[in-house]
Order: C-alpha cells, then sequence, then structure tokens
C-alpha cells in the first residue's frame, strides 16, 4: 500500500498532535492537507503525475516497471519520499540487479542517512528506516489473564487505542512516523491542516461534502478514562487548508452535541484560522462556501 498527499481538496485529512515526550506543542500538531491511499496496481506515470507527493512507506517488493513509473514521475516534476530500502526486491521476491529508487539517489544501494536530491525535474528525500523487534503501536507484553484491551493483552491485541491516546506508543515506531511527517513537511509547498494548539488527545478530522458546498471538521477528545471520566479540550486554534478557489462565508460549532453556533475565523490565503471554544468528546464545526 502507497500512501499519495496531493492538494487537489478532494479529500479527507488526519492530524494526530502529540510528540516523543509526551508532552504536545503546536510545532508537533502536523497533518497532511489531503491524503489518498492506492495500491501497486495505480502506479503509472500518467496516473501519479496529479499528486504533488508520493511516500512509499517501505514497500520491500516493488517491480522494476514500477519503479520506473515512480521515476518518470519524480523526473517530470514529482516529490518522492522513501521510507526504507523500498524495492530492492521484485514482484517475485527475488533482489534486483539494480534498483531503479536507490539510483535516483545515486548509488547503487540506499545511503545510511536521510538524503534529499534533485533528479530531473522534482525531487526524492530518503529516510532510512529502523525496523523494531515489535511492529505493533505497543510491543507486545502479557502481564496478566484479562478480558480489557489493555497492556496485558498486546500479546492478543497490541494496536490498542492506548497505544495513541497515552502515549504508549513503540519509541522506534513513533520515531520513524515523526521523520516521515517531518519529511512530508518539507516536501509539500503548502501551508497544512492542522492542530496549532497544544491538544495531545485531540484527533482532527476534516471531510469535503460537495453537494452542499461544505467542509465539515471533525475534532474527536480521547482524554476519557475507563470510569468515563473526560476531560474537556478548551480555547482551541486550528488551521484548516481550504480546497482551491473556496472562501469561506460562515464558520459554526459546537463541541458538545448541541446547537451549532457562530465562531471567529480568519482568512490567509488558502488557510482558515478557526478559534474552537472546547470540545467535550466531539466537536463538529461546518464552513459553509
Amino acid at each position: 500500500m502507497i500512501t499519495i498527499a496531493d492538494n487537489s481538496g478532494k479529500h479527507g485529512n488526519r492530524s494526530p498532535s502529540e510528540n516523543s515526550s509526551g508532552e504536545s506543542g503546536a510545532e508537533e500538531a502536523r497533518s497532511l492537507d489531503f491524503i489518498r491511499m492506492i495500491v501497486e496496481d495505480d502506479l503509472k506515470s500518467d496516473y501519479l503525475a496529479q499528486f504533488e507527493v508520493i511516500l512509499l512507506p517501505y514497500i520491500p517488493l516493488l517491480s522494476q516497471a514500477k519503479q520506473n513509473a515512480i521515476k518518470e514521475y519524480v523526473e517530470q516534476g514529482g516529490k518522492l519520499l522513501v521510507l526504507g530500502e523500498s524495492g530492492f526486491k521484485n514482484e517475485y521476491n527475488l533482489p534486483h540487479d539494480q534498483i531503479v529508487l536507490a539510483r535516483m539517489l545515486g548509488s547503487d544501494a540506499y545511503p545510511e542517512k536521510s538524503v534529499t536530491k534533485q533528479v530531473a525535474k522534482g525531487t526524492v528525500h530518503f529516510i532510512p528506516l529502523d525496523i523494531p523487534d515489535s511492529k505493533y503501536l505497543i510491543p507486545p507484553e502479557s502481564k496478566t489473564d484479562v478480558t480489557t484491551f489493555g497492556p496485558s493483552m498486546t500479546d492478543v491485541f497490541a494496536d490498542i487505542p492506548e497505544g495513541y491516546t497515552r502515549n504508549r506508543m513503540n519509541p522506534v515506531l513513533r520515531k520513524n512516523l515523526q521523520e516521515m511527517i517531518i519529511g512530508l513537511e518539507q516536501l509539500l509547498s503548502s501551508d497544512l491542516t492542522r492542530l496549532t494548539t497544544a491538544s495531545p488527545y485531540l484527533e482532527l478530522t476534516t471531510m469535503i461534502q460537495k453537494k452542499d458546498d461544505l467542509l465539515l471538521v471533525h475534532l474527536v477528545n480521547y482524554d476519557v478514562t475507563l470510569d468515563g471520566t473526560v476531560t474537556p479540550v478548551n480555547n482551541i486554534d486550528l488551521n484548516v487548508v481550504l480546497p482551491e478557489g473556496k472562501t469561506a462565508k460562515q464558520v459554526t460549532y459546537s463541541g458538545s452535541l448541541s446547537d451549532m453556533k457562530p465562531v471567529s475565523f480568519v482568512h490567509r490565503g488558502r488557510t482558515l484560522s478557526i478559534k474552537i471554544p472546547d470540545v467535550q468528546i466531539y466537536g463538529l464545526a461546518i464552513v459553509q462556501f
């Protein structure tokens, strides 16, 4: 699977906002404007041309034909981020005599450190990948025989919500993900949809409703204990990148599933800065064009 980031205003996005120390800050509240997941069959240079950035999240098996299509995309002005030694084997699990993606970086083998290189009209950014012993958000560790989704069940169900709501994510995976986001930010030319207020347990997602000419901003607060105690998030600032050619006429919001009320906002080019008063568990802002 390959993730694609573009700025066409067609797709939704999601914004995590917690840094490696468990403390959050505005500089760590990152997301991508619009993301599309595609598969290898979509790797055709004419199809890829619509995207601003392509991310290869460590794909060991990749045919030479697919790699050549990606190479052509870059040469025509595309931006590529390669995570780990992608494409060192072909579709039959046999090593390539020559790795096309690595050759774009100037060598027959991938470099040991991160590097950015201009290739014809485009750019390639490579990030080495430290593959952890555990592939899960939380390293598996069975402590007791329980029936709840907690750390003691990670040997059965490792990708539990506690991994991203209580800062228990595998530190090696966290490092890889953070380096990937930083690399994508460097490649993207536009602003990003993001939380600009420190909010470690708040998730931001946007969706476009073309029929009604609306943009929906969903906020989910994961700071909820097992006994149902909710810690609200107050005074939130966020930036939302609008679709090309769109201007916001009004923004309404509710953070408690009650009546929608107008909130203040400021236009900065395609970026809309919105002030959100609070989120209990779920909040919804509606941007009307």
